[in-house]
């Protein structure tokens, strides 16, 4: 079915590879499709507060998404950092509870809290409440949760590899690479105890969203490759 499409669309860049090893010729980059219909009705009600809020929306997949080793992090955040923090975790996923018991273990429970899935409309309000965002620390490429940050204008910690994502995005997006518990600590503790500098990122985050990854990005590519096999 692949080969035998007029086209394409590969939104996960690594899949380059594969789409390769099966021949395809004729495919095209594409951003994951992020609506801002959300983000356009609500606003953040934050109140000023010296706690950050770290809110993880990444399911429980720890083979997939790593987020073991994210928790395994926040002891040694919690000594480095000198304003309080909450870590926003979702019950998603087969091994959430493992998560609960492995920060019961870690004595630090006081840094989490846990709750249940969420609709679009609260995932995108938990996101304007928060400070950080965290995805996932072992796929190369973005999902929908680290552009959905980025548009949010949040710095977003996630295990993004430029090398594998320039053939789609030249301009790399203003993520913070993390790829080990040693990442997270080190990347993690730097932001909670700088402020300014998550105000810095969080502008960036927002105008390379609007330029490279918005919603008339995406029309605007998929018009254009549907114009090319239109005309061949």
């Amino acid at each position: 079915s692949y080969r035998l499409a007029d086209l394409v669309f590969i939104t996960n860049n690594d899949n380059i590879l594969a789409a390769k090893k099966l021949g395809i010729k004729n495919f095209a980059a594409i951003p994951h499709p992020i609506d801002d219909f959300w983000l356009k009705n609500l606003s953040s009600s934050k109140k000023r507060s010296q706690k950050r809020i770290i809110f993880c929306p990444t399911r429980h997949d720890w083979r997939i998404k790593g987020l073991d080793l994210f928790i395994k992090a926040i002891p040694e955040i919690a000594k480095n950092t000198k304003a309080p923090f909450e870590i926003i975790f979702i019950k998603w996923g087969e091994e959430w509870e493992k998560g609960q018991n492995l920060i019961k273990k870690l004595k630090v429970s006081h840094c989490a809290r846990w709750i249940d899935m969420l609709t679009k409309k609260q995932m995108v309000q938990q996101m304007l409440e928060a400070d950080v965002i965290f995805d996932q620390m072992l796929l190369p490429c973005m999902g929908a949760i680290a552009p959905e940050g980025l548009q949010a204008g949040k710095p977003v910690l996630t295990s993004y590899k430029q090398e594998i994502n320039k053939w789609s995005y030249p301009i790399p997006p203003p993520l913070i690479p993390v790829n080990s518990t040693c990442d997270v600590i080190k990347e993690l503790s730097y932001l909670l105890n700088h402020p300014r500098k998550i105000q810095e990122i969080s502008k960036k985050s927002k105008e390379w969203f609007k330029k490279y990854h918005s919603k008339k990005v995406v029309v605007k590519k998929l018009l254009e490759e549907y114009d090319k096999i239109s005309n061949e």
